[in-house]
């Protein structure tokens, strides 16, 4: 205008209904560049301002009761007040979308709403009030894929995977959905002597944990030796993991546990180009994650699009955004955060460098000399947060709710913070409205569909036979671990094997003194036989394997040691003992292992073999 062009300005929208464009246009009016707008809807619209939160119990007062932490969990008094106006937001949107369905005659999907907020820091507690209301959401949480619940169990998995002698990891696998163990479960685990490990492979009068034991031993095993990735991928494929969080989830959050679960998968691959060998040091680099800013953590699952469910936005994030339902969460504290320490630089428009430029510490350290660039900052601050409110107001298609929470310092005597935007449309008289209960929020719930996964329910799995002797098993177990680990160490050229001492040996195996001291004697029997040596020792074998697995009609198959010479092939399985009723069955075994490694080998001569704990070799049973 200043140089004589003609000056143009649109001040008509096609988006906002008339309610909504009448109080932008009265809660405007301090800004000095702001003009009047209007609309060429032709909805009428409403807006709505809740009454601000307090920290206040279930009969209004204010809370000063003792809390019970058995039943109760510790919330900071921040994060209480944002709870409770999280249940105020989730009782307003069912009541939104029921007045919409009364003025259209068709309620709006969940995903025509957009909840705004400044800054992320009380999320949290927004989610765990929708949650608890039963109404679907879609987060912008910024780095908490780690503390998902769902991630957080196979983090809790892979640290026992570690430390099998880690009993809070165990007790946090069992009870998630892997383990669908219940809290009598845990108790019984409790009592007693030695590792949870132990005594749950010792349990015999809990078929429904057979399962899970089953899998840790598998998962034990597979563990040293494969990468992270594909050890996660083993788990989630033999453990039925993306069903059974699926299973367990709220309809409202399938999506999202499914979601996380695939991320954390990527994630083990993507992490430093995936060069984590061993499971140690991707835990230790997931720590350090979780230490660094929360700029670096990853992100949650973005699963925007898969499902139907409100979205949790910035106000910055959803610039070019609309819905018919647009909530402004905790409108009573719009100031920015304060800047104790930083760079001030003036910068003008027409010239090719900044005029000033130094750092800055603490207001009292400041001085005068900068008091006119300092008070230019805050002009500018002042009018971004207008220029901040008037995008979170135009978001809005046909309804505006504005919430928040009670003030404490520099507030009236309502609770309103002076300047803030819910002080800017107090003209508003307090909408009321009833409180949803949990009968309506859970008939939600369980209306709700999800088309990208929404699974069937799993079939039982047949209950395994109960278990003969829990010391003659977990012997079995130890041993075949012993003879992995030592065998081991003779393919690189060690012969005759070394065996460690007894504490040594119970400290691998995580067992007790006399346990590693039987397993140990009859590890030294099976070694120390002269006719055995062919097995054990480098110079006289072409290859050696322990735990090979292959897979043959349809079946995964892993034998215990598979050792190759020329000409011919030899099949070894350990047994501690060998009953008279049991040949049969282990004859079976052997010819379909044998069948499977002739199918890869069918040039070699391929033999089958016992070795029991006191040495014996029995061929073909």
């Amino acid at each position: 205008a200043e140089r004589g062009a003609n000056l143009l300005r649109t001040n008509q929208t096609r988006r906002n209904a008339r309610a909504v464009v009448e109080e932008l246009n009265t809660g405007m009016q301090g800004n000095g560049l702001f003009s009047p707008q209007t609309t060429a809807s032709h909805v009428e619209g409403a807006v709505w301002r809740l009454a601000l939160a307090r920290e206040e119990d279930a009969e209004g007062e204010v809370a000063n009761t003792l809390r019970d932490p058995l039943t109760t969990p510790r919330m900071e008094q921040e994060d209480e007040r944002r709870y409770r106006e999280g249940l105020s937001i989730a009782s307003a949107l069912i009541a939104a979308r029921a007045a919409i369905r009364q003025e259209t005659g068709k309620e709006p999907p969940w995903a025509e709403t957009m909840l705004l907020v400044k800054k992320r820091a009380h999320l949290a507690a927004y989610e765990k009030a929708l949650r608890e209301m039963g109404v679907p959401f879609v987060s912008d949480k910024r780095g908490g894929l780690l503390e998902s619940l769902e991630v957080s169990d196979l983090i809790a998995l892979l640290n026992f995977l570690i430390t099998p002698g880690d009993d809070l990891a165990l007790a946090q696998v069992l009870k998630s959905p892997m383990g669908g163990a219940s809290d009598g479960d845990l108790i019984a685990l409790a009592r007693g002597e030695g590792s949870w490990w132990r005594r749950l492979q010792a349990m015999q009068d809990r078929p429904h944990l057979e399962r899970i034991t089953r899998l840790l031993r598998d998962w034990l095993r597979a563990a040293p030796q494969l990468p992270v990735h594909d050890l996660l991928d083993l788990i989630l494929h033999q453990g039925q993991l993306p069903e059974r969080y699926a299973e367990a989830a709220p309809a409202a959050m399938r999506g999202q546990a499914v979601g996380n679960i695939e991320a954390f998968l990527e994630l083990s691959l993507a992490l430093d180009a995936g060069r984590y060998p061993s499971l140690p040091k991707f835990i230790a680099a997931l720590h350090a994650l979780r230490r660094g800013d929360s700029g670096d953590a990853p992100d949650e699952a973005n699963v925007e699009a898969a499902f139907d469910a409100v979205r949790i936005l910035t106000i910055h994030s959803a610039k070019g955004l609309e819905a018919e339902i647009v909530v402004l969460l905790d409108a009573n504290h719009s100031e920015a955060a304060r800047e104790d320490v930083g760079i001030l630089c003036d910068w003008p428009l027409d010239r090719d460098g900044p005029t000033h430029f130094s750092a800055f510490g603490r207001k009292s350290e400041r001085g005068i000399a900068r008091s006119h660039l300092f008070n230019e900052e805050e002009r500018l601050k002042a009018q971004e947060d207008w220029n901040l409110l008037y995008v979170a107001v135009t978001r809005a298609k046909r309804m505006l709710i504005v919430s928040g929470v009670a003030g404490t310092r520099g507030a009236d005597e309502e609770g309103i913070v002076a300047g803030s935007w819910y002080d800017r449309l107090r003209h508003l008289p307090p909408h009321e409205m009833e409180q949803a209960d949990g009968a309506g929020a859970q008939a939600l719930a369980d209306i709700f569909s999800m088309a990208l996964f929404d699974p069937p329910a799993l079939p039982p799995e047949a209950a395994p036979a109960p278990l003969r002797q829990s010391d003659e098993i977990d012997e079995g177990v130890l041993l075949h671990g012993l003879m992995e680990r030592i065998t081991h160490s003779g393919q690189s050229g060690q012969w005759p094997a070394v065996l460690p001492g007894t504490e040594a040996i119970a400290r691998w195996l995580v067992c007790t003194r006399e346990q590693a001291g039987i397993v140990r004697a009859q590890a030294a029997a099976i070694l120390g036989q002269a006719a055995l040596a062919r097995f054990f020792d480098p110079a006289q074998y072409r290859a050696a394997h322990n735990e090979f697995e292959l897979a043959h009609d349809g079946q995964f198959l892993r034998l215990d040691r598979f050792v190759r010479f020329d000409g011919e092939a030899w099949i070894l399985d350990y047994k501690r003992q060998l009953l008279p009723g049991e040949r049969a069955d282990y004859r079976r075994q052997l010819a379909q292992y044998r069948e499977a490694v002739q199918t890869l080998y069918p040039d070699l001569s391929v033999k089958t073999a016992l070795i029991l704990a006191d040495g014996s070799l029995l061929e073909n049973v």
